[in-house]
């Protein structure tokens, strides 16, 4: 298994510094390990006349199998390749291993090429061949254009003395010591006090001048015959300052004259980072990693520098600040140009954007220019090629919850398609974790659902085992349910696993899948493997409910880079990000919240708001060995709002739907005399007319069906609040078939249990109002009986079996509309058993409810399809007779709950 998240030690200026190379014990190697050569067409054995420069910096590993090197050029014309060649001064030799091309002719100002060379990339010979050629001198560097084939610009290779710790006397043990005396030993700088230059003045801070001779010197640029600015005439740098002129390192320092370059004064972090990018021509970054530099000149620069991983920041651990106005001292610069010639280990970043969305909960269609899968698809395909267009890959997460019961779904059941499949589909999803919604209908309507697909994102859940359910165990065995998935991008694995809230048990259908409770030790089980199978990356995905369930988790995690939570709906933001209107109240915690891992290393965690409203991005730069070096301060939520709509899932998806949607909402089945409460907070909490009226439904289509299924008529009925999810006030008016769907959406059928003893259904009560306090799902609505409870006494607790393992004491009174007393001062009153009518999700131990396994008998009718039965059923048959009074479902109640 690979070691993570190395802490590493950093200097004043927060440059990362390898271990081995800090302090005297770095000079352990008794010969060479680092070498340099400036070139020129003077080098050459017939010297060529050229404008172009350049140098050559390599590094030897410790065990002497690979060579690193970066090489730069100035003014190079025409480049096809570049080599090493074993060889004298002045002599023509054969190559031996290839740094650049072969190419067709590049023009070079900056990094000609960087790279690595193990014996495989040898032409000939061997690397120990190679080593003691370089170690006597008896090396050099040609390169190849298309002006002049047999080379151009040439350098015999030097090796650098072995640290000896000893070239000056006033930077013993500080952090830059080894890079300084490589830069004297390559000659860029002898110190600062001639003639004895044995002080180099670590901790002054560099000025312009000296810039100008650093960077001239490194680069080995010649001074041209222009004199550039007026204002440093008898400058000892001059000439070296109008050698970074004519290169187009600097401009000058009085725009837009630019006639003067103010030698004397000092050099900032800001304008070093823009001199080093101009020098080593380093690419545009793909992302913003500061928070201070917003408005500088040189935020474009500074951000460059930092993607090449040459600065991380001058605040760790947090490092989201570049003090770009602070100057750079003498031994700061010295290890800039250590790090830039090859000598330092620089770990150019890569860049990686992550959308990612969760609970879309078939909420398919657009809201007055808000969400909609066709409005989603253009957000996507935005993302897409504006990270194309900067070379940052990306990939697609769900973290569950992609389809719900409803009004939308079932369009898709009266089509005999899913349509939140095709959305799906067509977004391209790269890993889709599995949500507890995805088993509403069960396990086989899930196996339908992913059967559909052309091609299947692989569906993760690392503590869910589907070996029991033979259609989902088939899918297993296919690939597309799995725990984990690894992807590979531009050769950077990429592991992915994915976990479902143990929760599903009780508020979905599962059946015969079996779920671990202890997903952290699953997921960790799957990072291990996936580590060892060479993942360089580490995503969890996963559907925990509630995004501090993931902040917690992380805690427990060893390896993991990145979070991506779901089953919450939290929103996550950032000041001036763009949400929906009404939205900026609805803000959880920053984007990314973060979180320590196992590893005691920050790992972030992004989830957001669902339903299709918005789409997380979160553009992330990973080190080469895979360790995340920072997050794009421009990462958050992106707001479906206002874009063009896809046309094909417009046509495909959103219009057949919403035409399937407008016709149960011009269906009326009953007109309401009063407005019926079903906000969200309130049928969890409390009771309310529509949540009697669903009560009520159920009460009486039981009792109409029960004989026919040889059952006794039921006594009493019990509707959690969680299975009603129109979470809205129904105004006085029509009441329509798809108010019924927005109210009932799940496929719940209307059961009927009998003979439950008194004891038993005190237990199911105390089971309803135990977690009150959470606004819970589990709180009933009621009918056929009224009751008290104590919101203060103890809270019932039992297993996901429904054995009770405390008792719970918050009931106090059970009285039947018949005034039979069940329950009185919170004991139980002895008489015969009760008969309860249900849905089948309670009666199978969903939402915990303690039925423990007694004998259902389902009617053939969702709840659903109850409501609607009862609104329209005539009064004489027990009915409403398609009319909803206010004095049979007022407004406050009808004192069915009472919390005392």
């Amino acid at each position: 298994m690979r070691l993570k998240k190395l802490q590493l030690l950093l200097s004043a200026f927060v440059l990362v510094v390898p271990l081995l190379a800090i302090g005297p014990a770095a000079g352990a190697a008794s010969d060479s390990t680092n070498f340099y050569t400036t070139l020129s067409g003077n080098n050459q054995p017939t010297p060529v006349a050229t404008d172009a420069t350049g140098a050559v910096g390599l590094s030897l590993s410790a065990d002497e199998t690979t060579l690193t090197f970066v090489a730069v050029a100035n003014d190079l014309m025409g480049a096809t390749a570049a080599h090493i060649h074993i060889g004298p001064t002045g002599a023509n030799a054969p190559a031996v291993a290839p740094l650049f091309g072969p190419n067709a002719g590049l023009d070079i100002d900056g990094v000609l090429a960087r790279g690595s060379i193990t014996e495989t990339d040898l032409m000939s010979g061997t690397m120990a061949d190679l080593v003691t050629a370089l170690r006597a001198g008896n090396a050099y560097v040609n390169v190849h254009t298309t002006g002049n084939p047999p080379g151009e610009i040439r350098g015999q290779i030097d090796a650098l003395a072995t640290f000896t710790g000893s070239r000056f006397t006033d930077d013993d043990g500080n952090i830059h010591e080894r890079n300084i005396e490589l830069i004297a030993d390559a000659e860029i700088t002898k110190g600062n006090n001639p003639p004895a230059n044995d002080q180099f003045g670590p901790d002054d801070s560099v000025t312009r001048g000296q810039m100008a001779a650093f960077l001239a010197r490194a680069l080995g640029l010649e001074t041209p015959a222009t004199d550039f600015f007026t204002d440093d005439d008898g400058s000892i740098f001059e000439g070296n300052i109008n050698a970074i002129a004519a290169a187009g390192i600097t401009l000058g320092c009085n725009p837009p004259d630019n006639d003067n370059f103010c030698p004397n004064d000092t050099v900032t972090r800001g304008q070093m980072a823009t001199f080093l990018v101009r020098t080593l021509d380093l690419a545009p970054a793909p992302m913003d990693f500061f928070t201070d530099d917003a408005g500088s000149v040189h935020e474009g620069n500074i951000n460059a520098l930092r993607m090449a991983g040459i600065t991380v920041g001058c605040n760790p651990p947090a490092s989201d600040l570049f003090c770009g106005e602070s100057p750079v001292l003498r031994s700061e610069m010295a290890t800039f140009l250590a790090r830039g010639l090859g000598w330092a280990n620089v770990e150019p970043l890569y860049a990686l954007t992550i959308m990612h969305n969760n609970d879309g909960e078939s909420e398919l269609l657009d809201d007055s220019g808000v969400g909609g899968v066709a409005r989603f698809m253009t957000v996507l395909e935005d993302i897409r090629t504006t990270a194309a267009a900067a070379d940052v890959p990306t990939i697609l997460l769900s973290s569950g919850d992609n389809f719900l019961p409803g009004p939308e779904f079932n369009a898709s059941l009266d089509a005999g398609m899913f349509f939140d499949q095709k959305a799906l589909e067509a977004f391209d999803y790269t890993a889709v974790a599995i949500g507890n919604h995805e088993f509403d209908f069960g396990p086989d309507v899930l196996a339908d659902f992913l059967s559909a697909y052309t091609s299947p994102p692989p569906y993760l859940s690392s503590n869910l085992d589907f070996s029991n359910e033979p259609a989902l165990d088939t899918l297993v065995t296919a690939g597309v349910l799995k725990p984990s998935t690894m992807i590979d991008i531009d050769g950077r694995k990429i592991g992915i696993v994915g976990a479902t809230t143990p929760s599903i048990t009780s508020i979905s259908s599962i059946r015969d899948v079996i779920v671990d409770p202890d997903y952290a030790a699953t997921i960790q089980t799957e990072i291990d493997a996936l580590i060892l199978a060479g993942a360089e990356i580490i995503v969890t995905v996963s559907h925990l409910q509630d995004v501090t369930q993931e902040l917690a988790l992380a805690e427990m995690l060893s390896g993991v880079d990145i979070m991506i939570a779901g089953g919450g709906d939290e929103l996550l933001a950032n000041p001036g990000t763009t949400l929906i209107p009404g939205d900026e109240s609805q803000i959880f915690g920053s984007y990314p919240l973060w979180a320590n891992n196992a590893d005691g290393m920050k790992t972030p965690i992004v989830t957001t708001n669902g339903q299709y409203r918005y789409v997380g991005k979160l553009t992330v730069a990973f080190t080469a060995s895979g360790e995340l070096a920072g997050v794009d301060t421009g990462s958050g939520p992106v707001a479906v709002m206002g874009q063009a709509q896809n046309a094909t899932l417009l046509t495909d998806i959103e219009n057949p739907v919403s035409t399937f949607v407008a016709g149960l909402a011009t269906t009326v089945i009953a007109a309401s005399e009063v407005a019926l409460d079903g906000v969200r907070g309130n049928v969890r909490t409390m009771e309310t007319n529509l949540g009697n009226l669903a009560a009520d439904s159920l009460l009486w289509q039981a009792t109409e069906l029960a004989a026919g299924f040889g059952v006794a008529a039921p006594d009493v009925a019990l509707q959690n609040g969680g299975g009603m999810r129109n979470d809205a006030v129904i105004p006085v008016g029509d009441f329509t078939e798809l108010d019924t769907f927005n109210v009932l959406p799940f496929p719940n059928f209307v059961t009927i249990i009998p003979d439950i003893p008194r004891s038993q259904f005190k237990e199911i009560l105390e089971n309803a109002v135990s977690q009150v306090e959470t606004v819970s799902g589990r709180f009933a609505q009621v009918a056929g009986f009224s009751f008290t409870y104590d919101p203060n006494g103890t809270a019932q607790v039992v297993n996901d079996d429904g054995v009770v393992l405390t008792p719970g004491t918050r009931i106090q009174t059970v009285t039947l509309d018949d005034s039979t007393s069940i329950v009185a001062v919170g004991a139980v009153v002895a008489g015969p058993d009760l008969t309860i009518a249900t849905i089948d999700f309670l009666a199978r131990g969903g939402d915990q409810y303690p039925y423990r396994d007694a004998p259902i008998t389902l009617l053939g009718v969702s709840y659903q399809q109850a409501l609607s039965n009862y609104l329209q059923a005539a009064i004489v048959d027990g009915g409403l007779g398609g009319t909803i009074t206010a004095a049979d479902y007022p407004e406050s109640g009808e004192g069915r709950i009472t919390a005392l």
